[in-house]
């Protein structure tokens, strides 16, 4: 077999998996979560985060199969005196 072909399809086809994958991250990054109504009867997920500029947080639930759905996000920045 002849190396430089070889490694011709081993490029093209790194090429061709990137960007599927490039892909795939664009539509993640472009598509809204949808927003659920909270179920009183299931316990709450809670991910909050600071830092010197800002709050953030989000409020989750489980579904039925065990996936995560967002409930609430909110986030501010931080005054100066904070």
């Amino acid at each position: 077999t002849n190396p430089v072909l070889e490694e011709g399809w081993l490029l093209m086809n790194q090429e061709i998996r990137a960007h599927e994958a490039f892909g795939q991250l664009k539509e993640a990054l472009v598509s809204s979560p949808v927003l659920k109504n909270p179920d009183w009867s299931k316990p709450f997920i809670v991910y909050t985060d600071a830092s010197d500029a800002a709050l953030g947080s989000t409020l989750s639930q489980k579904d039925e199969n065990g996936n995560e759905h967002p409930i609430y996000f909110g986030s501010r920045q931080m005054s100066n005196a904070e």
